[in-house]
């Protein structure tokens, strides 16, 4: 799914790196890793998908990413957050914030903000 968002939206048909769930060592708490879902790594971006999470935490998840990941750090981080039913108030949330939101049924997937964080 990741592959085909990277694909189908942002262009991109090579990448060097993807993994479906990742579980990281965490410098500050040992016994709680960072946990990460689909991950794909290109030349210039990164792209990790959310599924189906809590909005409130997703900022925390990205700060995670940034202390899990050092060797990205010069790569642009691009958040998606993918759920079947998105509200309106969270799409605009999530524009806010920077993360891409797609919504998603049995044939389609729509990127609800892609015109809105495109530039930024």
């Amino acid at each position: 799914m990741l592959k085909d968002i990277a694909q189908q939206f942002f262009g991109y048909g090579y990448y060097e790196e993807y993994t479906e769930y990742r579980s990281v060592r965490n410098p500050a708490n040992a016994a709680k890793p960072f946990q990460f879902g689909p991950m794909l790594v290109c030349d210039r971006n990164v792209f990790l998908l959310v599924i189906d999470s809590e909005l409130s935490i997703i900022s925390t998840l990205l700060q995670n990413f940034t202390a899990a990941f050092p060797k990205y750090c010069h790569r642009t981080l691009i958040p998606i957050f993918m759920s079947a039913i998105i509200q309106p108030d969270q799409v605009s949330y999530l524009t806010e914030q920077g993360i891409y939101a797609v919504a998603l049924d049995e044939e389609t997937m729509e990127l609800l903000n892609f015109d809105e964080l495109q530039g930024r």
